[in-house]
Formats: C-alpha cells, structure tokens, sequence
C-alpha cells in the first residue's frame, strides 16, 4: 500500500518548488511592494490548483536523498528560469526609459521606484509601472502561469534542460531584451 508520502506530499512538493519560484520571479508578483506572504499563498493555491492535472506525471519519492535534492535544485533552476524572461523584458522598458531620460533631459528627475526600492529615471519608472499595470488589466499573469504548467511538457520533472541550449536561449532573450528597449526608446526620440 503506497504511503501518503508518495501520493501527495511529494508531488505537491516538486509542483510548488517550480510554481513557486517562478511566482517569485515574475514581473509584478515579484516587486518589492507586493507582500511576501501573499506571493507564497498565490504560489500555494496555484500549485493546490494545478496538483490534479500534473500529479500522474510526477515520479516516486527517491530512495536517495542525493536525488531529492537534486529533483528540488531542478525544479527551482527551471522555474527561475522560465520566468527570468518576463523579468527580462520588464528590463528592456527600464532601458528605453534610461535611454529617453538621458537623451531628452529627465535623467536628473530620479524618482524612488516601489517595483525595486531604488531611485529611476521618470520615464523608465513611467514605462515599468505601465507595464507591470498591463500585465495584470490584459490577464497576462494568467499567460504567465499557463507557461509553467505547459512547461511540464517540455521539461519533464528532475531533468535539466541541455546546457548549449539553455546559454543560447538566455543570451538571445537578453539580445532582445537591449533591441527592444532601443527599438521603443527610438519612437519617442524621433
């Protein structure tokens, strides 16, 4: 007879060691503002939600505690991974603004910035807070979440990714990330 380990505590676990991590990453969940317990509840929930659907893919508890660790040290990786990219776009705002505030003279008009608890530029701030404001009005923080239970499909629990696959993907999304933000600096400065 299987254990209660085996049937939900460790399941549960590895769905809310990705979950949650990425929650903890992404844009707007993860500003400085937003209180910790209630990114962690959303993070909980979320997992709870998903744990149904995802559960027949999830492996047996490990014999080994080197390959627990290991599934754990997996999961955070792809889940900080898969939600790095929206906190690399939200850079690539905070580079258009730097690049408008510093061409057209607001450079000096640094206002403190709740997103991140640091002093910004007027436009970047302007341009991160409408993003972070669109992101949830548009429902994408639901796109965001549907990422990480599809991400299931890609990345099997407990496997990394291929490393050549992974340094190119980042080093493309951080490319971008500086085409971007010069391309939407560029339309306000012409």
């Amino acid at each position: 007879m299987p254990d209660i380990a085996n049937l939900f505590i460790f399941p549960f676990f590895l769905i809310f060691m990705r979950m949650g991590s990425a929650i903890m990453t992404f844009p707007g969940f993860s500003d400085v503002s937003v209180n910790y317990r209630l990114r962690l509840m959303i993070a909980l929930f979320t997992s709870l939600a998903f744990f149904p659907l995802l559960e027949p893919r999830m492996p047996m508890l490990p014999e080994k505690t080197s390959l627990l660790v290991s599934y754990i040290f997996v999961e955070v990786f792809l889940g900080i991974a898969l939600a790095i990219s929206g906190r690399i776009f939200m850079a690539a705002l905070n580079t258009a603004g730097e690049l408008i505030g510093y061409t057209s003279g607001l450079h000096a008009a640094s206002l403190f910035d709740p997103r991140s608890g640091a002093s910004t530029a007027a436009p970047a701030l302007f341009l991160s807070m409408t993003a972070v404001t669109l992101i949830f009005v548009t429902n994408l923080h639901h796109t965001m979440i549907e990422a990480i239970f599809e991400s299931y499909d890609y990345f099997p629990v407990g496997q990394l990714p291929e490393l050549e696959d992974t340094a190119f993907a980042i080093t493309q999304v951080i490319v971008d990330m500086f085409r971007i933000g010069i391309k939407i600096a560029s339309l306000i400065l012409t």
